[in-house]
């Protein structure tokens, strides 16, 4: 991926450009060389290096998923920059996959490095920029440019508006944050739903979300919307527990009931969480079929 993109930039002048205005920055010009794996004793081994004198340096450590760079990380390429042209635009740009709206890739990566500034950049906005310049390329640019759309798409496995995975997880009674609303409250009273981002929970919301309490599934749910936050106090009423780490809170749609009871099953224990597809999870007599006949459908 990081290659195929290093590559473009080289060959494509038109992506370049497309590329340096999403980012805001200077303008690299046609004096501007791409580096792909650039080593430096003691100072790591870069990605992606887009170097114009007098302009712009720029580096960008790119990641196939969700996680970011480590800070140590960083920190070694704001050193390297530290010691390259002083006149240039001095940048670290984070290439990682996103949410739909992007928001918790901005949201989790340090604004600045030793002084250096970073910038996050999508894969999606890769794409972008890339349909982007179609048009203002020759043959050879615009070859290239296909291409790179076509492959990333196949790796990454963008999520698409249309999916019907249910990612259906379990509600309690219990209340939280120190109030007197029950995590069932905000579902049933409010139309929401929260969950942290990551550590086993999905860093990429998904389209639609199930509950199920009471041994059974009660009710399937578009996501019509959603934000990153970090406290409950702005969405619940009596919270009165502060910070929070970064949790998506979802805006739900009208809910979808089953026209019959649909048991947890088997192997769908306690507070397990689980994706099925919409239409066997809502026709199935329990959640562990519906589970099993996706994966089989998936795999062929």
């Amino acid at each position: 991926m990081t290659s195929a993109f290093g590559w473009c930039l080289a060959r494509a002048p038109a992506f370049l450009d497309a590329v340096a205005r999403r980012l805001g920055g200077g303008v690299p010009g046609p004096t501007a060389t791409i580096l792909l794996q650039e080593r430096e004793p003691g100072l790591g081994i870069t990605d992606v290096e887009i170097r114009a004198p007098g302009r712009v340096a720029w580096i960008f450590e790119a990641k196939a998923g969700f996680n970011l760079p480590s800070e140590a990380q960083l920190m070694l390429y704001a050193a390297r920059l530290a010691a390259k042209d002083p006149q240039a635009e001095r940048k670290l740009v984070v290439l990682a996959r996103a949410d739909r709206r992007e928001l918790i890739l901005r949201a989790r990566a340090p604004r600045s490095v030793a002084g250096v500034p970073v910038q996050v950049f999508s894969w999606g906005e890769v794409i972008a920029c890339a349909r982007e310049a179609l048009s203002k390329e020759g043959a050879e640019g615009r070859r290239l440019l296909r291409d790179l759309i076509e492959y990333l798409g196949k790796i990454l496995g963008m999520q698409i508006a249309s999916s019907n995975e249910v990612y259906v997880v379990a509600l309690n009674r219990e209340t939280f944050g120190g109030g007197q609303t029950t995590f069932l409250d905000v579902v049933e009273k409010y139309g929401r739903y929260f969950h942290p981002v990551g550590d086993g929970w999905p860093l990429n919301p998904p389209n639609y979300l199930g509950f199920r309490y009471d041994g059974r599934l009660q009710s399937v749910h578009h996501v019509d919307g959603y934000e990153v936050i970090t406290t409950f106090t702005d969405h619940f009423p009596g919270i009165t527990e502060g910070e929070i780490r970064p949790h998506f809170l979802y805006t739900l749609g009208p809910p979808i009931r089953p026209s019959s009871d649909v048991r947890a099953g088997p192997s769908v224990l306690r507070a397990a969480r689980v994706r099925a597809h919409i239409d066997l999870l809502l026709t199935c007599a329990t959640i562990t079929d519906a589970v099993k006949l996706s994966k089989e459908r998936a795999s062929n």
